[in-house]
């Protein structure tokens, strides 16, 4: 049995309250208790979500973003609740590549996104069908923000055909150190604050402010990309099909929520107390089960 989305969800919350069910057409305008049982499952969510301030296993997550020249201080997206603070890394980049073409032996490669290479870097190039344009370890010549060229026989077919993969060899895999306020305050006093744009380099160090949001340093001298994990809370659940997080052996515990807060609602107070004892015993169990991994995952 899969999980159940948005709806069916809201379903689940119903039957027992014995209303009449959803269905995707009428999901969105459906008013009164429909409107309270999309606002419960909501609650009921957030409410495992948030959990004792628990990080569960299913909501650590793996994101990025990408510095700015000169730019050492960062905000933390909404949603990402505890960041790990040992997890901060330079990761090498990777670009998906939308054509390959060579004129005179010139090759020019066309990405499916800013690249962020400079002039001199090197990358490593391969999938083409044509073996010409495969390439381990090649210096490249930046011509726009979607495209650069290298150096290929000028005998190789054009366009390329294949698979592409391009990474860069310049832009690697390497550990943020995180520092706490005092060292960093320190390092600040007697380094960064004299940073000029000559100095700026790659950046060696994390450290966070009190909102949690993040601080890189050194200054970076070029757009690095920032891999890292965190404890992430979703957004609300909207649209019919919405599906969660909640792994599915688990979802009576969100149900059961929401259909505490529906009876409260209603004002009867008996069955809320059942449904909010039926939750309870379920995040009873979720602890016993995954709080060895969320205790792992918990950060300064």
């Amino acid at each position: 049995m899969a999980s159940d989305n948005f709806l069916g969800l809201v379903n689940r919350v119903l039957k027992p309250m014995n209303e009449v069910e959803l269905t995707s057409s009428d999901f969105a305008t459906a008013e009164g208790v429909y409107a309270d049982a999309r606002d419960a499952i909501n609650r009921g969510l957030y409410d495992v979500y948030t959990y004792k301030q628990l990080v569960w296993p299913f909501l650590y997550s793996e994101l990025t973003f990408n510095t700015t020249r000169g730019i050492i201080n960062y905000t933390k997206p909404a949603s990402v609740k505890k960041p790990d603070w040992n997890s901060f890394r330079l990761s090498r980049v990777t670009v998906g590549v939308t054509s390959i073409t060579q004129t005179a032996g010139v090759a020019t490669v066309t990405t499916s996104a800013t690249h962020n290479f400079l002039t001199g870097d090197y990358v490593e190039l391969s999938g083409a069908d044509q073996d010409g344009y495969n390439v381990q370890n090649a210096s490249i010549t930046v011509t726009g923000t979607t495209t650069f060229t290298y150096s290929v026989d000028a005998a190789t077919v054009s366009p390329a055909t294949g698979t592409f993969l391009l990474k860069s060899n310049t832009l690697t895999t390497a550990p943020l150190e995180f520092v706490d306020k005092d060292e960093y305050n320190k390092f600040y006093a007697q380094t960064v604050e004299n940073f000029t744009s000559d100095s700026y380099q790659s950046p060696a160090f994390v450290s966070r402010k009190p909102s949690n949001d993040y601080i890189i340093f050194y200054p970076p001298d070029r757009v690095y990309q920032v891999t890292y994990w965190g404890y992430t809370v979703p957004e609300r659940l909207s649209a019919y099909s919405d599906t969660h997080l909640v792994p599915e052996e688990y979802e009576n515990i969100v149900v059961d929520m929401a259909l505490h807060y529906m009876y409260m609602f209603r004002d009867n107070i008996e069955n809320a107390a059942m449904a909010k004892s039926r939750a309870d015993d379920g995040l009873a169990k979720m602890i016993r089960v995954l709080s060895p991994f969320a205790n792992n995952m918990v950060t300064p």
